[in-house]
């Protein structure tokens, strides 16, 4: 008796130390972007990535005793493959601030709007909860759109393509405690737009991932300029680098699912032996 149940109790904990063991971390998916469903673009193939690399600048302000809310675009400056860079031959992007005008290539932006509570001001260690961040995200095909320092778009936006859209899933933003540098991370539904029905931009998978946006600055508060105090404050915040990957929602595979199995059915054979001994 002892013996089985000692051996029952083995093959149990065998299996949750195998379906503990089985959730090892996961690199960002791979995704493909299609150029040429740009309007006025053309002469590049498909494309795949795992990351895109972007700038942003933005106005935040205190609207409340603890909220704030924040407006501004991220322009994309390039995208990348597990660490490898990809260049414009290969997916016709230009950064804003690149001097490279070639033909059929674009700028490519988001413009966003956010809200954050639980955040007093702009100082250090003021970190909320972001309860509110919609954006749209374009692609500028005649690159004549700008971008001021205070997170407005401006130029000839009317032309531009809209690519994607997102809404909040759940995310943070505020000012690290040690540096007071911002920090903005996020992750979004993400809903891809059949570019003038020329098929979507984000063209693999089919449903999309979900959107990671993560904020990287260097490291103080030099990024910062803040007006005023209290309710109605603002900062400004310039000069925010930044990666977005996509997030998967991952399967059980079929063996972790026989694994959760095994456990259950040891189980359920303890208790069978523990009610005949009783019996």
């Amino acid at each position: 008796m002892n013996l089985l149940k000692k051996t029952l109790l083995a093959a149990g904990a065998s299996a949750l130390l195998a379906v503990m063991g089985s959730g090892a971390a996961v690199a960002s998916p791979i995704f493909t972007i299609s150029p040429n469903v740009i309007p006025g673009i053309s002469g590049y193939a498909p494309f795949q990535a795992t990351d895109f690399s972007y700038a942003s600048n933005a106005t935040v302000t205190q609207t409340g005793a603890t909220t704030q809310t924040e407006t501004g675009y991220a322009y994309l400056t390039a995208f990348v493959n597990n660490g490898q860079g990809l260049g414009i031959n290969a997916t016709g992007l230009v950064s804003p601030v690149s001097t490279l005008g070639l033909a059929d290539t674009y700028q490519a932006y988001l413009r966003f709007t956010a809200t954050v509570s639980g955040v007093t001001g702009f100082g250090p260690g003021n970190v909320g909860t972001i309860t509110a961040f919609n954006f749209s995200l374009y692609a500028d095909p005649n690159r004549d759109t700008t971008f001021g320092t205070t997170g407005s778009v401006t130029g000839n936006t009317g032309n531009d393509v809209l690519l994607a859209t997102g809404t909040l899933q759940s995310g943070s933003a505020g000012f690290q405690t040690t540096t007071g540098a911002p920090t903005f991370n996020a992750i979004d539904f993400f809903s891809v737009v059949n570019v003038a029905g020329n098929g979507p931009y984000f063209s693999q998978p089919n449903p999309f991932y979900n959107l990671v946006l993560t904020s990287t600055t260097a490291g103080s508060a030099q990024n910062v300029t803040v007006t005023g105090s209290g309710i109605g404050a603002t900062a400004v915040i310039t000069g925010i680098t930044g990666t977005a990957n996509f997030a998967s929602t991952p399967v059980p595979e079929p063996m972790t699912l026989s694994l959760f199995g095994v456990g259950l059915v040891t189980a359920g054979a303890l208790r069978r032996r523990a009610k005949a001994k009783k019996a």
